[in-house]
């Protein structure tokens, strides 16, 4: 390479400008088209193959759980790559779910839950779980699918229907959830239809989730009370209504809330969380979010609002095992109480 460089430049000295113009572009080819190569098979790697990817062997940390005292934990992942702090990569996904096994963890479907949650009698697990994921991601599938059917687990994935309809490099197409759910592994529930982005919410620009916060436009100023709901409630019919007609085996027992929020993180009317409470819960059986202390579920009120303990980048194997032996005391604790 230096000798080439070393001609090049000798060229430079004696040439015309055109010659010169060539040569100078020469180094710059020999760098960027290696490294554009490269990107594409990056991208090839991770788009263009959408088939599940080989469980990795790993070796699980212990984990020592008793029963969990007639709660039921509910994790929430949002991708299984690299390309967030919001994501597991596999092989972390792989060390939890394998301590998860070894500890005597199963799976429950979202039907068994939602009887939990009515306080049906229903034949739960001595440590049940309910494993979820957000977006309706194509890294989820890839990533967790070979893991899941390594320990006989199954997952529930809360899709936005907008996404979903065509599928792209990002997101699973109707047709692939649909495989999924013939899979047996797998459940599909709504996340949102068009809804799950941010909306101006004030004429200075700021924004916020469009589920928690009313709309402002330049021409028509701050959506009514009445316009937000009629917003927020077509947007979830319609994309489940998206989500019936695309994906066999649907279901819209449940639902999770975009960003985790409606409204009680931050919001332009106090109004809006307790009308989403109310509307939601009269259509769902659980509606779930990601507070920052996230304990496990029970059945009783009326509330259906539920917390999930959100599993990000940072979360090693040790920490979710950690939550896991903490809240079932807390669970175990209460449950003597009672």
């Amino acid at each position: 390479m230096s000798a080439l460089i070393g001609a090049i430049k000798a060229m430079v000295r004696h040439s015309t400008p055109a010659v010169v113009l060539v040569a100078s572009i020469v180094p710059v080819a020999l760098i960027a088209l290696p490294m554009a190569q490269d990107e594409h098979e990056r991208f090839e790697d991770r788009y263009l193959d959408r088939e599940a990817i080989e469980a990795p062997s790993v070796k699980a940390p212990p984990l020592d759980l008793p029963g969990f005292g007639g709660g039921v934990p509910v994790l929430a992942y949002h991708g299984i790559d690299e390309d967030s702090r919001f994501s597991v990569t596999q092989e972390t996904f792989a060390k939890q779910m394998a301590m998860l096994d070894d500890a005597g963890v199963e799976t429950i479907t979202v039907d068994e839950y939602v009887s939990f949650l009515r306080g049906e009698e229903v034949d739960l697990p001595k440590r049940p779980l309910l494993l979820t994921f957000d977006d309706g991601k194509l890294s989820s599938f890839r990533g967790a699918d070979a893991v899941l059917s390594e320990h006989d687990m199954n997952a529930v994935m809360y899709a936005i229907a907008s996404e979903t309809s065509e599928g792209s490099e990002y997101y699973l197409s109707g047709d692939e959830l649909s495989g999924m759910v013939e899979s047996g592994r797998w459940e599909v529930q709504p996340h949102a239809g068009e809804g799950h982005t941010e909306v101006e919410i004030d004429e200075q620009g700021h924004t916020g989730p469009s589920y928690a916060y009313r709309a402002f436009d330049e021409s028509e100023g701050l959506e009514s009370f009445a316009e937000f709901g009629d917003r927020v409630l077509g947007d979830i019919d319609a994309g489940s209504a998206t989500l019936a007609e695309e994906v066999d085996g649907y279901g819209d027992q449940t639902f999770s809330f975009p960003f985790g929020a409606f409204g009680q993180y931050g919001t332009n009317d106090d109004r809006i969380p307790g009308f989403l409470r109310e509307e939601l819960g009269s259509r769902f059986d659980a509606l779930f979010y990601q507070p920052s202390d996230a304990g496990f579920t029970y059945p009783g009120p009326s509330d259906r609002v539920q917390p999930r303990f959100e599993v990000r980048s940072g979360t090693s194997a040790e920490e979710l095992g950690e939550w896991l032996s903490t809240n079932s005391a807390r669970s175990r604790a209460t449950l003597d109480r009672g």
